[in-house]
């Protein structure tokens, strides 16, 4: 092949490079892969295209030689060396990296030939004339150190295939480290038809006296060719390129040491090599571009067919996700739904607490009247009240018992006296009963007894008063702890701040959401949340494309959008709230005013409780003669009463013992009687006999028979009656008187023991005398004394300041109120940012749809455009020919 051949197919790879890095870089951004090894591909063709220029466009007559190797092994010494330079037109050498650029050195007349490669870049080119016979058809291009990665990049892919022979410089002291393989490896790779010396630089290492200057006869040659031996293995080993003793050269510039040899063999056999070894090399070259060409154009090729197929795969899968993604992906969402109701509970308990506290202040702000309907006061006035009653029975109960004490002596020796006149007193049957248990009881009270209140009484009296200023105190202090609480809520801002938390957590996990959908949105692979589109997006490595296209949108709508969901969701929030807070502050400033008054209140409660006593004793009330007039006529009332029982049981007990009495009259008179009619009947009888007998007599004459024979009769009948008529009647008559007297002695007997053990039960030990009548009258006095207490000066300098403070509890109360107003309204306000999600749901949908409009339907356009845009660049890169 001639050179005129050549370049023609150099113009045309050339070309070719040119066109695909065109379609590489196309404004599609398909080839922007995002990717180290494809972008190493790109930058490889952008390399290879530069590299193929400077060869095609250098002078064919010179010979580039390129020194090579790590910073500080040597080259720019050796190349000082080599061409005598000294002093200011030395180049820099040291062991720090001293050149970062490669310089291409050639004498003066070759300038013009190597403009063309002149540049800037990661390692810039630059020339440098030197006059040096050594030099006239060479050119030596002076290299930074190869350790560097980017400088490794240039040296491989712009400045190897320019180069005509190598020499790579390796330092004696530390030969061959990982610094140096990775340039090696890719001259063996691609570039094995290039020539190579080793140039082993600081020989010094190898004089056997250090004190001597390096000679030949200074010079260790079996150390050196078991270094060179090592070196070659290791170039072998790590680096894959054969080489023998010959291709290493071992130099020292500082003594000069085999330079002159070094100078003889690029002399004679490097710029003195024959036009066929120089077209041979040339042919590799252009055949090396065509290689690395061909295979950059498949490797691209492949990339647009593979990237073809998985969009093809990718848009069949989002095609087919798409309905079910705009059906199941928004910002409203189950979670959000959840979170809404959560919420939507906080606040109603919050409220629930809110109303329980203000109602618990507005009950403790809540006042009587007047101190005298305090609780306390009240409570401490009853007990005062059931001390005075207690003390007021207990006062009747000795009162009563003194009485009866005395009514009980009276009766006792009344009674007594009864039973002395019983002793000697008959009973018959006209003995008046009435009369004869008739006693004088005295049942007056005495008007002159006086009531005198015990030290206890007089003592709850004083502990009344001073409770009372503890009311009036503890409603201060009360008012006092309110008002705290009060401010402690309103400067705590209870409940605008937790309701605030409440939204703006609720903002916050919104924002949330929308984040979400927003990184949803940014790829649609991830918004159909498919595993293998999220592979197909990856195979074409369009994340970045997309990510540019999407993150377009985000950076300029995002927080509009963001806030218009929360503007439509918790509509008026920054406003209301800033019209609470300045409510809040004007209730703040009412409270401070409030407190003021009260500690004013507190003070004057401080100073008059201090200037006088709070009571004064209930002084002793004489009894009223009305009231002991009507307990002493209950009292004989009810004792006659009860003595009327006694005279009546002992008249039932006087009728039946008369009776039996009577009984015995009766059988007396009954026995007399018969006694007088036989009386009568004998004089009778003997009267008639001896009428009958005289008449007879008159008669007829008397004969002594006639008197003997009327003799004899009237003896008979007086001995017949004498005998069993008379002497019965009469002994009947006797014993009839007997029993008479007898029974009227025992009626007298146990008329007078009857009455002895009836009036004996007449005991008023176990009388029961109610006493409310006294202690009722006893326990009104002592309360009206006590009454009258309230109108000291100081109960009223207590009343007057307790009014003043329930003037500041209703004030506080109003202000209560107003608060709860407010914070009613805060809390509704708040609800409805929760109550009503389908409302919250469809204003989200909206933005959902937004988002979905401006952000994944650009990516299907983009991603369709995309598609068409690797349709051509696969027809273009299909037209590139190598």
């Amino acid at each position: 092949m001639s050179i005129d051949q050549s370049d023609v197919q150099l113009k045309q790879y050339s070309d070719g490079l040119t066109k695909l890095l065109d379609i590489i870089n196309s404004k599609s951004g398909v080839f922007d892969l995002n990717n180290n090894v494809n972008d190493i591909k790109k930058n490889e063709a952008i390399r290879l295209l530069r590299s193929l220029d400077e060869y095609n466009g250098r002078e064919k007559s010179l010979i580039y030689l390129g020194f090579l190797g790590h910073y500080s092994t040597g080259k720019s010494s050796t190349i000082n060396s080599i061409l005598n330079l000294q002093g200011e037109s030395a180049r820099p050498h040291g062991l720090d990296r001293t050149d970062k650029q490669i310089t291409l050195i050639t004498k003066q007349e070759n300038l013009n030939s190597l403009i063309l490669m002149v540049r800037t870049g990661d390692v810039p080119i630059r020339i440098s004339s030197i006059e040096s016979d050594l030099l006239k058809n060479i050119v030596l291009m002076d290299t930074p150190g190869s350790g560097d990665p980017s400088i490794l990049n240039e040296l491989v892919r712009d400045i190897l295939p320019v180069c005509d022979y190598l020499f790579y410089f390796i330092s004696a002291a530390n030969p061959l480290d990982d610094a140096d393989l990775p340039l090696l490896k890719e001259k063996s790779r691609d570039l094995k038809f290039i020539p190579m010396k080793v140039i082993l630089t600081r020989a010094n290492e190898f004089a056997q006296d250090e004190n001597e200057q390096l000679t030949e006869t200074n010079f260790n040659e079996k150390s050196s060719k078991e270094l060179v031996g090592n070196l070659i293995a290791k170039f072998k080993e790590f680096a894959s390129i054969e080489m023998d003793e010959k291709d290493v050269f071992l130099i020292d510039n500082k003594a000069c040491f085999r330079i002159e040899a070094l100078r003889e063999f690029i002399i004679h056999e490097v710029s003195s090599r024959s036009t066929d070894k120089a077209l041979q090399v040339h042919s590799h070259k252009v055949n090396f571009f065509k290689t690395k060409s061909s295979a950059l154009r498949e490797h691209f090729f492949k990339i647009v067919i593979s990237k073809i197929e998985d969009l093809g795969l990718y848009l069949k899968k989002a095609e087919e996700n798409k309905k079910k993604y705009e059906d199941s992906v928004n910002i409203s969402n189950n979670n959000l739904t959840n979170s809404w109701f959560q919420k939507e509970q906080k606040i109603k308990t919050s409220f629930t607490e809110f109303e329980k506290a203000i109602t618990e202040t507005a009950k403790k702000l809540t006042l009587p009247e007047n101190i005298w309907q305090a609780v306390n006061f009240i409570k401490w006035q009853n007990d005062v009240k059931l001390f005075i009653h207690q003390e007021a029975v207990s006062e009747s109960n000795l009162i009563i018992m003194n009485y009866k004490n005395e009514l009980k002596n009276s009766i006792s020796m009344q009674v007594f006296d009864l039973k002395i006149k019983l002793s000697n007193h008959e009973f018959d049957e006209n003995t008046d009963i009435g009369e004869l248990l008739k006693l004088d009881f005295n049942f007056k009270l005495d008007v002159k007894r006086e009531l005198h209140g015990s030290t206890d009484l007089n003592y709850k009296v004083s502990r009344f008063w001073h409770e009372s200023r503890s009311v009036v105190k503890e409603t201060a202090e009360e008012i006092k702890s309110n008002i705290s609480t009060m401010l402690g809520r309103i400067r705590g801002k209870y409940p605008l701040k937790n309701l605030k938390d409440y939204v703006e957590e609720s903002m916050q996990n919104l924002n949330q959401d929308i984040d979400k959908f927003f990184s949803i949105a940014e790829l649609y692979r991830t918004a159909i949340l498919s595993r293998h589109v999220k592979d197909y997006i990856n195979n074409l490595n369009l994340g970045k494309n997309l990510d540019d296209l999407d993150q377009d949108f985000l950076a300029q709508d995002k927080l509009q959008l963001a806030q218009e969901a929360s503007n439509a969701i918790y509509f008026n929030y920054e406003l209301k709230n800033s019209k609470t807070e300045q409510i809040f502050s004007q209730i703040e400033n009412d409270i401070l005013n409030v407190k003021i008054q009260n500690i004013v209140l507190e003070d004057e409660l401080n100073i008059k409780g201090k200037q006088e006593k709070l009571f004064s004793d209930i002084k002793p009330a004489i009894v009223f003669q009305n009231v002991y007039d009507i307990f002493s006529q209950k009292v004989e009332n009810r004792l006659l009463k009860e003595y009327e029982n006694i005279t009546q049981r002992v008249s039932k007990i006087y009728i039946g013992k008369r009776n039996t009495y009577l009984e015995e009259i009766d059988n007396w008179k009954k026995d007399t009687k018969k006694l007088i009619k036989n009386i009568i009947l004998l004089i009778l009888t003997t009267v008639l006999v001896l009428a009958i007998t005289f008449n007879f007599n008159m008669e007829i004459p008397q004969t002594i028979f006639w008197v003997i024979i009327t003799t004899i009769i009237s003896g008979t009948i007086f001995e017949l009656y004498k005998n069993y008529i008379s002497l019965s009647i009469f002994k009947n008559f006797v014993k009839s008187g007997s029993r008479v007297f007898a029974a009227k002695n025992k009626f007298s007997l146990e008329m007078r023991h009857a009455i002895d053990e009836i009036i004996t039960d007449f005991d008023l030990g176990s009388l029961e005398i109610e006493n409310s009548i006294i202690y009722t009258e006893i326990e009104r006095e002592w309360s009206q004394q006590f009454e009258t207490l309230k109108s000291n000066t100081e109960a009223m300098s207590l009343a007057e300041i307790y009014t003043q403070l329930n003037n500041i509890s209703i004030e506080l109360r109003s202000i209560n109120l107003k608060y709860s107003q407010t914070g009613t309204e805060v809390f509704s306000q708040y609800l409805s940012y929760y109550n009503n999600p389908e409302s919250n749901i469809s204003h989200l949908n909206g933005i959902s749809n937004k988002i979905k409009i401006n952000s994944i339907e650009p990516s299907f356009l983009h991603l369709q455009e995309v598609s068409k845009e690797l349709n051509l660049s696969k027809e273009n890169i299909g037209a590139v020919v190598f």
